[in-house]
């Protein structure tokens, strides 16, 4: 039930940041997705004295629908691993969610260090499914890699609709704040 309350948290996340925005059809990634991981920490009860959470995201503007699959794409990637990769009572453990930019566009990049698994002997659920429906969504692709208890790395590759290329040092708005939310 958490996680569809967290689907269901993350359109009206998007609709509350557009309404802040002067333009208000875009979306600034860096405060959505730094509340949007707060969101889903709180509703998953993560216990944030064992698993340290990192959100380093770049000041990036979107439309509402680039926004959206990526709040969802990042719902599911974070339920997923919030449920699988930190079993017991273990230690040390961590999540990092990253926007980074890359020579042929953004990468959305989330991983921890849990519990991992081995390629082939994990059936893909509902959850894989899905992120892959969020990828298409944002015409991106959706890479994964994990290792048995080396942790599990996601990424979310997408262009933005008119950019040619992204990683340009002066572009306006490509401040990265990287904040524990620990």
């Amino acid at each position: 039930l958490s996680d569809a309350q967290a689907r269901i948290n993350a359109l009206p996340l998007i609709h509350r940041n557009l309404n802040q925005m002067e333009d208000q059809t875009k979306v600034d990634l860096e405060p959505l997705l730094r509340e949007l991981v707060g969101q889903i920490v709180d509703a998953q009860r993560v216990d944030r004295s064992r698993i340290a959470i990192t959100v380093d995201v770049a000041s990036v503007l979107v439309t509402g629908e680039i926004a959206v699959p990526i709040a969802l794409f990042t719902v599911e990637t974070l339920s997923n691993v919030f449920h699988h990769a930190f079993h017991g009572e273990r230690s040390g453990c961590a999540v990092s969610v990253r926007l980074e930019s890359r020579e042929a566009g953004y990468a959305l990049v989330i991983e921890d260090n849990g519990a991992g698994y081995v390629a082939g002997s994990v059936k893909p659920g509902i959850g894989d499914r899905l992120m892959k429906v969020f990828g298409r969504q944002v015409g991106g692709t959706v890479a994964a890699d994990s290792k048995r208890e080396r942790g599990t790395h996601v990424e979310l590759i997408f262009t933005l609709p008119g950019e040619t290329n992204p990683r340009l040092p002066a572009a306006p708005g490509m401040e990265s704040k990287a904040v524990s939310l620990s």
